[in-house]
This record gives C-alpha cells, sequence and structure tokens, in this order.
C-alpha cells in the first residue's frame, strides 16, 4: 500500500514525539552537565545580552549558540538549564533536517520511518552528552545537502539562495563549515553542471552557483569582518589556527594550551570565567608552527594526519560495527559494472561528502562530536542498501525483521549506552559547589595546583573568577609570588597534601579537611 503524505507527516510527528519524551526524560539527568565550552557559549550570551558587544564578539567560538541563548536569558531561565533545553530544540531541527533529507535517497517510506528512530538516541545522545555547536552545524548542514543533492536542483534557480543561507547559518555555529561549504559548493555545482546538457538547465545552475556564493558571502562576510576588525587581521576564525599551533613539532601529540602550562592567566575582560573563552590572546603563548618550514614539520604533520585518520576509523567502529561494510558496499554500487554504464553520480555524493568533510579535520584534531554528518550519512547509505537487497526473494518478512533489528541495534548501542552511562554527570561538581558557597562563602579569584576543568566548573558556579593553575615545579618561593602576583584569593590544592606548601600553613583552610580530596586555602590576607 502506498504511504500518503498524511501519513508520512504523521510519521514525523511520531518520531517528533517521541524524541520530546525521550528527551524530557533524559533532560533532568543531564541538567548539571557542564563543559569549558559551555561555559564560554553562556558567559558569551550574558555579554550580548548586556550589550558588550566589543567582548562578546569571538573568534573561538561561533556566535549562532550564544545569540540563541540570549531569549531564554531574557526570560530569567538558569543558563545552564537554558542551554539544556536548547540542545533539545536543535536536536528537533535535526530531525527535521534528516527527515528531508532521507527524499534524496530512493528507499521505501517502510526504511525512512524506521531510519527516523533510529537517529533519535544519536541526536539525543549529542545534544546531551557535551555542550557543543556541532549538531546545530550539523543540522544546517544536512539541510544544506538535501538541496544540493536534489534533482530538482537544475530546475530552480531559488535553490541557491537556500544554500548560500544553510551554509552561512552553519559558518556562524562554527567556523569550520566555511571551507567546507566552498569546497563542496563548488564540487557539487560541477557534477550538476557537467551532468544536465539542457541549456536552461544549466543555466539555472550558474544562477544558483552565483546567488547562493553571494547570499554566503553577505550574511558570513558581516560576521568576518566584524572578526578582521576586532583581531586587526583578516579571519573567519581563529580555533582551528589556534589548535593546529597547540599540536606543533615539539607537542606530546595532545593538546597542550597555554592554560595546562604557562601558569596563572587573567581572563580577558572583566565578565570571563577563566581565559578560555578566548584563546587568541594565548596564540602568542604557542609555538606556530608551518608543515613546509622543515622536513622535520612536513613528517610531523604527516604523522598527524595518519594518528587522525586512524581516531576517524575508530569512531567509524563506535558508530556501528557495520560502518566499513556500509561504506564498502556503497562504492560497489557507485562503480558501474560494465565499460558501458557510467558512473552513478547520485550515489557519489554522499560519500564526496563524508572524505570533503573530515578532511580538514584530520590536518588538526578528530572527535566523535565532530563526525555527527558523518554518522548520519552512513546510517542513511545503510539503509538505503537494505532497501535494495530486501527486493530481493531470499529476504522474507522474518529475514527482513532479523537483518533490520542488528542494523539499528549496531547504530544506537553506543549513544544509549553512553547516555545510561553518563546519567547525573557533573552533580557532584554542582554539590561541592554549594558546599563551598553556603558553607565557606567562596567568591571572588580562584586558582589552583591542577584539575583545570573541575575549578574551572566551580568558579562558574561560584560566580568567581578563574585564574588557572599554577606553573608546574615551582619552589615555595616562585609559587607564593605567582599567587601574590594575580590577587588570589582561595587556592584550590586538589589531592596533593603531602606536597610542602610550607607558605600555605600560614593560611587558613577554610575547608578543615571536610572535602575529601580538595583543600581550599584563603589567602585574603595576603599583603597586596
Amino acid at each position: 500500500m502506498k504511504t500518503t503524505t498524511h501519513d508520512k507527516n504523521f510519521h514525523f510527528l511520531l518520531s517528533i514525539g517521541f524524541y520530546l519524551l525521550l528527551g524530557m526524560f533524559f533532560i533532568k539527568y543531564y541538567q548539571y552537565q557542564i563543559n569549558n565550552d559551555g561555559i564560554s557559549y553562556i558567559t558569551i550570551a550574558q555579554k550580548y545580552m548586556h550589550g558588550d558587544f566589543v567582548h562578546a564578539i569571538n573568534g573561538y567560538w561561533g556566535p549562532l549558540i550564544s545569540w540563541l541563548i540570549v531569549p531564554f536569558l531574557f526570560l530569567k531561565i538558569n543558563p545552564l538549564a537554558a542551554v539544556k533545553i536548547l540542545s533539545l530544540f536543535i536536536g528537533v531541527f535535526c530531525l527535521w533536517s534528516v527527515k528531508s533529507f532521507t527524499y534524496n535517497f530512493k528507499f521505501n517510506d517502510s526504511i525512512r520511518f524506521i531510519l527516523l528512530f533510529t537517529v533519535i538516541p544519536i541526536i539525543l545522545f549529542f545534544a546531551f552528552s557535551v555542550i557543543t555547536p556541532d549538531l546545530l552545524l550539523t543540522g544546517f548542514l544536512i539541510y544544506y545537502l538535501n538541496i544540493i543533492f536534489s534533482e530538482n536542483y537544475a530546475k530552480y534557480r531559488n535553490y541557491g539562495i537556500v544554500c548560500g543561507i544553510m551554509g552561512s547559518f552553519a559558518y556562524l555555529s562554527k567556523a569550520y563549515a566555511l571551507p567546507f561549504f566552498i569546497a563542496s559548493f563548488i564540487l557539487f555545482n560541477c557534477f550538476h553542471y557537467f551532468k544536465n546538457q539542457l541549456k536552461e538547465r544549466r543555466k539555472n545552475i550558474l544562477l544558483n552557483f552565483l546567488w547562493g556564493f553571494v547570499t554566503f558571502s553577505i550574511i558570513s562576510g558581516v560576521w568576518i569582518t566584524l572578526l578582521s576588525y576586532k583581531y586587526n587581521e583578516i579571519t573567519y576564525g581563529t580555533a582551528g589556527k589556534f589548535i593546529h599551533a597547540c599540536l606543533g613539532p615539539n607537542s606530546s601529540w595532545e593538546i597542550e594550551t597555554p592554560i595546562s602550562y604557562a601558569g596563572l592567566i587573567e581572563p580577558p575582560n572583566e565578565t570571563a570565567i577563566c581565559a578560555v573563552e578566548d584563546h587568541y590572546y594565548h596564540y602568542s603563548k604557542t609555538m606556530p608552527w608551518n608543515p613546509f618550514e622543515s622536513w622535520f614539520s612536513f613528517k610531523h604533520q604527516l604523522k598527524l594526519i595518519l594518528r587522525n585518520v586512524h581516531g576517524i576509523f575508530q569512531i567509524y567502529k563506535s558508530f556501528s560495527v557495520f560502518s566499513f561494510v556500509i561504506l564498502i558496499g556503497y562504492i560497489l554500487l557507485i562503480v558501474p559494472p560494465s565499460k558501458n554504464k557510467l558512473l552513478n553520480v547520485e550515489l557519489l555524493f554522499p560519500l564526496l561528502t563524508i572524505v570533503l568533510y573530515q578532511a580538514g579535520y584530520t590536518m588538526v584534531l578528530v572527535d566523535t562530536r565532530y563526525l555527527i554528518l558523518v554518522n548520519i550519512l552512513i546510517l542513511l547509505m545503510g539503509g538505503y542498501i537494505l532497501s535494495l537487497l530486501f527486493q530481493y526473494e531470499f529476504f522474507n518478512k522474518t529475514r527482513k525483521q532479523i537483518v533490520l533489528f542488528f542494523f539499528i541495534l549496531s547504530f544506537i548501542a553506543m549513544p544509549i549506552k553512553c547516555l545510561i552511562k553518563d546519567i547525573n554527570i557533573g552533580k557532584d561538581i554542582y554539590e561541592l559547589s554549594n558546599t563551598l558557597k553556603y558553607s565557606y562563602n567562596m567568591h571572588g579569584r580562584i586558582a589552583s595546583n591542577k584539575e583545570y576543568h573541575k575549578s574551572v566548573y566551580l568558579s562558574y558556579y561560584l560566580k568567581a573568577k578563574y585564574l588557572g593553575m599554577s606553573k608546574r615545579n615551582l619552589n615555595v618561593e616562585e609559587l607564593q609570588s605567582e599567587l601574590k602576583k594575580f590577587k588570589i584569593e582561595f587556592y584550590f590544592v586538589w589531592d596533593e597534601f603531602n606536597k610542602d606548601y610550607k607558605f600555605l600553613s600560614d593560611f587558613e583552610e577554610i575547608t578543615h579537611g571536610k572535602i575529601a580530596g580538595l583543600r581550599v586555602y584563603s589567602l585574603k590576607s595576603f599583603k597586596q
């Protein structure tokens, strides 16, 4: 029986309802989840709300998440709760984009319905596991791909404008989208142009290409101009350059930003919680490098790429145990079985997207959340392969159900496992902050001997300012001088109680040893 438009809309609304029910269940267990990125997006949003645009404009963190947080702040919703609610609704947008995008794959509505429900735990996991713009970025890019992949792209002249809007919003979510959009938009327009021989359609493609770039340039150009003016150099974002500098030839293959070794650092402005809010001002403390400056640097870049490629393969495996089978099967579908048949260009689009999208990350750093788009593409490509296999008589109803069961399970196992494992993540830090706030009246300028992230989270809850970790291997006099120089009021000592902090014995340890793993020294009596 053919599925009607009414049935399709009902299926989509059903998937949205199921997503929201699950989201409302999990949101209370993730209300304490916090990370440095999230704190920065929140403090930047607060700057926008208070009209501090000079400091709100930031080259490291994309502005769109912060802009979307602002309305919640005006409603006086707790900022951390606001981010979680926003993430939930971003997931709805992402689910809608996926639903629209599925029509570029030739599978039946039953497979489409199953894939929509399969993607729900994936979206929920990325919505709640970490505060990040990657899910929002994915939503815009999927809808952009939905338009650029469409068979109707050559028919309608407004499609290019839509692509430009989606591309620019993706860039405002995360700067990484800018080079990806430019490369993919040029590539896919070329494919459309050479595939279509009709003069009218080629004209439409050229107009789409022109208006797409104009739209993208106007919207993105405003933000690029603001960034370039602030930093006195032409830039579309500072994150990639900074992270690449931190992974230089002398690094230990882990990101070692100045916050981990440079000692105490003053936050970039009065309302910043810590130095992380704008890494641009730490760039001079890193060692910028060019892969072509020496043979040693070139080899290091090659090793970095190989390491990241290996990391991508591991991430693929975490998406689904069938990821590589799907990719190989999809490649076999594209390759023509004989010389008389042409390459299936439409099927090539998703594979090209995967290659292009992860290419930039292989040069610098990879992370599971960076590749949400790839996860969804592999899922949809797998659904397409199944729809072809199910046309064979071998796959009766029972066999189809068994295959679908294991296919779905392979994609939802990781997100569901992680969602359950991380329930109430961050609650211990929240409760510790309440203890410090209400039992010891803590606020002001804080530093620590280690545990940068925990200390930042506590400082956020305490509405304090965190100056970072003291330099490693300082002697007593040097440590005392550093704390005094930065006017530290409270010093966190995590775990290392046996270390000889002689001068700290002159100050009150305000918790009196009642907090396991932490001692807090009040340095307010320091002579400034």
